[in-house]
């Protein structure tokens, strides 16, 4: 099992490409996306795409974290 991070900050397309790339891969658990507080817009879309795909967690941040500790979280 593999379970598979994407960390966002204001990149919706890349996000749900990556997403359609790799959901139907069996080696994948889990994808989760972590959010590091997006715009609203970019936040709304994303919790949307995301809320009917049962591999997909999606997390948004309430406070800006950087690049590293988005990661690191």
């Amino acid at each position: 099992m593999i379970s598979f991070a994407i960390p966002n900050f204001n990149r919706t397309s890349n996000v749900i490409k990556l997403i359609e790339h790799h959901v139907n891969d069996s080696r994948i658990h889990d994808i989760v996306v972590c959010d590091d507080n997006s715009s609203p817009a970019v936040v709304r879309e994303l919790q949307e795409f995301t809320s009917n795909i049962p591999k997909v967690k999606f997390i948004a941040n309430e406070t800006n974290l950087g690049p590293y500790s988005n990661k690191k979280r």
